[in-house]
């Protein structure tokens, strides 16, 4: 099923609030796609991610903020959502964000390898198109 619609449907909520590995393709220097494994959040409206400012993701999110998002339910490899939008961004002050990460996919408080002068960006999605099968 595809839909031009930008909202997620209901159905895909759970699938995007689990702790799963997703996937976000962004737009190389050159023109070329990249995609790159990432953990992220979901909150009833935006997909977000986190990405380290010294990335390739970054710097391709400066450059072109288009996006595509996919999530793969582990239960059945043939459903999926994918979500293609335009980006905004913002810092992660205070690591608050990759905190919640940590807790989400890890279990723990804290990123274990972040340190103090990290700058991560949180990525924010913003829907401009929704597939789902």
């Amino acid at each position: 099923m595809t839909t031009a619609s930008a909202s997620v449907p209901e159905s895909f909520y759970a699938l995007l609030e689990q702790p799963l590995i997703s996937y976000i393709a962004t737009i190389g220097p050159k023109g070329e796609p990249q995609v790159s494994p990432v953990w992220h959040d979901w909150d009833g409206e935006f997909v977000r991610v986190a990405v380290l400012e010294e990335t390739q993701k970054a710097r391709n999110v400066d450059a072109n903020g288009t996006v595509a998002f996919t999530v793969i339910d582990p239960e059945t490899p043939a459903r999926y959502i994918e979500i293609r939008g335009t980006v905004t961004r913002h810092l992660d002050r205070d690591d608050e964000y990759g905190d919640r990460l940590a807790r989400k996919y890890l279990g723990k408080d804290h990123l274990p390898w972040s340190t103090p002068d990290v700058r991560r960006w949180i990525l924010t999605i913003h829907p401009t198109r929704v597939i789902t099968t």
